[in-house]
């Protein structure tokens, strides 16, 4: 039969000091009995007896569970002082090596180094053990990546001068280099563009041109009450209206055209300007006269 394991309690700061000072209040209990009637183990009750006066003289935080101090015993007394050497050196824009701590706790601690290194077995371990816990400490602090640093120089008036110019002048040539290949290279551009722009303006007045006629002829519909028979004389542009071999009739169509435009560009005038306009109405041609346009005669 496997005995029972014990129950394991962890106690915090503020337990600790009320089982304490409860005890102290009590007068005639031994400590067996004390902790039978707290159900305290009589073992854990002995460490707070040996602790009691670090225990009652903490400030830590009730809530805490320990007293502070735990972990790993710190081998480098003057922490504080060696990283402001480091940080000071890396400040200023230099490296920060493991060789520069070790000169700088061979030159302000030394006493600390020489009994560190008589722990050891000989020079070359103690040499190692040393290196490695710098090593150790740069990494803690973020040290231990190596970073370029530019190293910044400074110039006097005339070398500040002189490079002004120099790369004045690299600059003026750079531009003289490549002025002609810019210019070059815009001509051929903007011809190129401006091919572009004809061709997609013939295109766009091709595929119109038959949309502006039917809309022209449907407004000469309208206007001539519905009327067709003059449809095929119609045509957007009044130049070839009369050519040569045209008849008597198409050249009077052509004429009442004219006169019904006439008439259409009276409306459009804004009322009050025909005062100022000397309108002469168009007649249309009447037989016997001549026509500039054909080579009909009257009787």
């Amino acid at each position: 039969m496997r005995p029972r394991k014990r129950n394991q309690n962890r106690y915090k700061n503020e337990e600790r000091k009320f089982f304490l000072n409860k005890f102290k209040a009590t007068h005639g209990v031994s400590e067996r009995q004390f902790c039978r009637d707290n159900k305290l183990a009589f073992s854990t009750w002995q460490g707070w007896r040996t602790n009691e006066a670090k225990i009652l003289a903490s400030k830590r935080h009730g809530r805490l569970a320990t007293l502070g101090g735990q972990g790993l015993r710190e081998l480098i007394p003057f922490k504080n002082e060696l990283l402001a050497f480091m940080r000071d050196r890396r400040g200023t824009e230099r490296y920060v090596r493991v060789f520069h701590l070790m000169r700088w706790v061979k030159r302000h601690h030394r006493p600390w180094l020489v009994d560190y290194l008589s722990t050891k077995k000989n020079d070359a371990v103690g040499y190692n053990s040393f290196r490695t816990l710098l090593l150790r400490y740069l990494h803690i602090f973020r040290f231990s990546r190596f970073h370029y640093i530019m190293v910044k120089k400074l110039l006097t008036a005339e070398e500040a001068e002189a490079k002004r110019l120099k790369r004045n002048e690299q600059c003026k040539q750079y531009h003289i280099k490549n002025r002609e290949r810019r210019l070059a290279y815009k001509r051929e551009n903007h011809a190129k563009n401006k091919a572009h722009r004809l061709q997609k303006m013939k295109e766009w007045r091709e595929k119109n041109k038959e949309r502006r006629n039917v809309y022209f002829k449907e407004w000469w519909r309208k206007k001539r009450g519905g009327k067709d028979e003059d449809d095929h004389s119609l045509d957007p542009e009044f130049d070839d209206a009369c050519s040569d071999d045209s008849s008597n009739s198409t050249c009077t169509s052509s004429a009442s055209s004219l006169m019904l435009l006439s008439e259409v560009a009276l409306k459009c005038i804004p009322h009050g300007a025909h005062g100022s306009v000397k309108l002469e109405p168009l007649v249309a041609p009447v037989i016997g006269d001549a026509c500039h346009s054909c080579s009909l005669q009257g009787p």
